[in-house]
């Protein structure tokens, strides 16, 4: 092995790992064989899977994932020192760099307004939720937290919980910073703050606005799951 990345030494060709073939398959089908994770704008854009970075270039990934690049992470740094420069071509490694940097914008970007995830000691440490509700909240926190919003609404329409102990709660995530006092981003507000964030790397790609709103809305479709999309601020590029 030679130089590698992030602890990863660069697999020779006789260590390189099993990975199935996309042959046949589309986007969805094959990110289960690869056990991709399910999209979590919680987690770090660098511990994304590279298949989200390439959901249009399967021999890409394929050749990226048999290197033994699964993550965005460890991909930009073995970029950034050339590690790839004889096993990608210079359009590639230009539309990777602007992926991942669409990819870290966008994931910033929908967090605002969206306040982190609830958890328990965060609803125990609000001293808002007795002993009769404290399993029936605890499932909530499971169902609901993590959209803080959606997660005390959910808590206000339990039966017999009082509004006054409801308004505790919703104070504790307000100055704990969990609540965030912002409405989310429009959808399209993203798409052109992430492109206008990334300009310079999309420029070096050759790509324009259009490109990158394209791959961003998909990534937000992909986050927004089957919910309906918030409406929000609608916010300018910078």
């Amino acid at each position: 092995a030679t130089a590698g990345w992030a602890g990863v030494e660069r697999l020779d060709a006789g260590t390189i790992p099993d990975v199935p073939p996309p042959d046949g398959l589309d986007a969805v089908a094959w990110a289960r064989q690869l056990g991709v994770p399910a999209p979590d704008p919680w987690r770090p854009a660098g511990a994304w899977h590279v298949l989200h970075l390439l959901p249009d270039r399967f021999r890409t990934v394929y050749e990226l994932l048999r290197l033994g690049l699964g993550e965005a992470g460890p991909l930009r740094e073995a970029l950034e020192a050339g590690l790839l420069d004889r096993d990608l071509d210079p359009a590639e490694r230009a539309l990777l760099r602007a992926r991942a940097c669409l990819l870290e914008a966008a994931l910033d970007l929908y967090r605002q307004g969206r306040g982190r995830p609830v958890k328990w000691q965060d609803v125990a440490a609000s001293e808002a939720v007795s002993p009769t509700f404290e399993e029936a909240v605890k499932g909530l926190v499971e169902t609901e937290g993590r959209d803080p919003r959606a997660f005390l609404d959910a808590v206000g329409a339990l039966r017999g919980f009082r509004r006054a102990k409801l308004d505790q709660l919703e104070a504790h995530l307000e100055a704990g910073g969990i609540l965030p006092a912002d409405s989310p981003l429009t959808d399209g507000a993203i798409a052109l703050e992430a492109a206008a964030r990334c300009r310079a790397a999309l420029e070096a790609a050759g790509l324009g606005t259009g490109d990158a709103t394209h791959y961003v809305r998909r990534l937000l479709t992909l986050l927004n799951g089957s919910r309906p999309a918030p409406s929000g601020r609608p916010g300018r590029p910078g």
